[in-house]
């Protein structure tokens, strides 16, 4: 549906880790509008706090089904639903269109640390967000200028302590939804083993990091830094046709030593939540070695990204939200998968093996324009990691939805632009569930 329309009868499926939908859902009660919950597993329980939710404990195979009959006997309008890609919000997008249902997808900023992302149908690449830089300035005529100023700052403790929560009531729950498929694709135990080890280890790592940040600045010769990105990541698994981060980093490294100037390195950043760090030491060492890169070859485990990219020849990645602070310190910007900033004249639109030599720096009057409509449109204030930036967020989420004011002035595009440039690259998506022609 191009038009927005208020919203009436407002279904909640899977939101992210905390009580966020359920302050959304009280709000739009508010507004007397008509709210429905699915629950999916034990977690989704306890982080609902209205009456009337209906618990799914059916499998994944008759979830369609289900689905289809729950918003026909609701009259839904609207889906909301954190995570696009996600099995059973994939299924929903599929049900919504089948029957004139719009879907609100929200998913954490792409401006941060600040700010939570609400728009109409889906994120990222499959994003109806136009990437036309004549449409963006047009809209950004028409938007506020964004808050840059922290109000809500955050701390990991918050994010430690839904994870531990998500894992105690889904097994707690375990009877209840026998049949839940969780898009998590590593261990709860594995991750928090890992995060664990990662804070005991983090002054030593940041020491070393910084001693690494301080020799690339200093030495005269380009280097051009590159963002890791975590193996599970969605990013990755649905929006790119790597099999993984070390496909990636073999790609990029081959590239580099084929094309790139021979006086250039190419520096690995890793994900600050990474802690596989000794298999992807392993990796880059072997590619390292594949492609005969020696000591052009830096792996960086911290620092900080904007000095970083203050200094850097070039930026390249797969498609994390990190670009965005590339562009935001000028640096040239490749994005291998498109992704929300991959627009003409912020990204360098030619090949990965020509970016080496030919890059060139944003344009700061485009940047300027998509910041101010990307946050007038499809960014809410707020973040979920502190509880008054997460009231804000689902405030100012519900006075969107309630509005018919989300992707809202003129930031949708019928067709999401960036799909067809994904698929030419190599992505498969499934077509049946976004419905988009390329």
């Amino acid at each position: 549906m191009l038009t927005p329309r208020p919203a009436q009868s407002v279904l909640f499926l899977q939101g992210p880790l905390s009580d966020f939908y359920s302050q959304i859902a009280g709000f739009l009660k508010g507004e007397g509008i008509h709210v429905e919950r699915i629950n999916l597993c034990g977690n989704d329980r306890h982080d609902w706090h209205h009456d009337g939710a209906s618990d799914y404990s059916g499998t994944p195979a008759h979830w369609e089904d289900y689905l289809n009959a729950f918003v026909n006997a609701k009259s839904i309008d609207t889906i909301v639903l954190h995570g696009d890609r996600r099995f059973y919000h994939r299924v929903a997008t599929k049900v919504a269109k089948a029957n004139g249902i719009d879907v609100v997808a929200t998913e954490l900023g792409y401006l941060r640390p600040d700010f939570m992302t609400v728009e109409r149908g889906a994120c990222s690449a499959c994003s109806h967000f136009p990437n036309d830089p004549a449409q963006i300035m047009e809209i950004a005529r028409q938007c506020p200028e964004p808050r840059t100023a922290l109000l809500y700052p955050g701390s990991t403790w918050p994010q430690v302590f839904q994870e531990l929560k998500f894992s105690f009531f889904n097994k707690l729950h375990t009877a209840r939804f026998p049949h839940y498929k969780n898009h998590r694709l590593e261990s709860r135990r594995t991750v928090y083993t890992g995060w664990l080890t990662s804070q005991l280890t983090a002054a030593k790592r940041a020491k070393a990091a910084a001693a690494v940040q301080a020799t690339l600045l200093e030495q005269s010769a380009p280097y051009f830094l590159v963002a890791l990105q975590l193996e599970g990541d969605f990013q990755i698994r649905d929006h790119s046709p790597f099999s993984g981060m070390r496909d990636a980093i073999d790609h990029i490294a081959r590239s580099f030593a084929r094309h790139a100037p021979t006086n250039a390195r190419l520096v690995l950043k890793t994900h600050p939540l990474e802690f596989r760090r000794h298999q992807l030491q392993q990796s880059i060492a072997e590619i390292g070695k594949t492609y005969q890169l020696g000591e052009r070859l830096v792996l960086i485990d911290g620092g900080d990204l904007s000095l970083l990219c203050q200094a850097a020849a070039g930026f390249v990645t797969v498609n994390s939200s990190a670009g965005l602070e590339a562009l935001k310190n000028g640096s040239p910007t490749h994005c291998i998968m498109p992704t929300i900033y991959d627009v003409p004249g912020l990204t360098f639109q030619d090949s990965l093996d020509a970016f080496w030599t030919n890059g060139t720096a944003p344009d700061a009057i485009i940047y300027e324009a998509f910041i101010r409509a990307l946050a007038g449109t499809i960014q809410v204030n707020g973040t979920l990691y502190n509880s008054q930036g997460r009231r804000q967020a689902a405030f100012e989420a519900a006075q969107r939805i309630a509005q018919a004011r989300v992707n809202e002035p003129g930031a949708f595009v019928p067709n999401p632009p960036r799909i067809p440039k994904a698929m030419r690259n190599g992505v498969t998506y499934s077509l049946e569930f976004e419905g988009h022609s390329v």
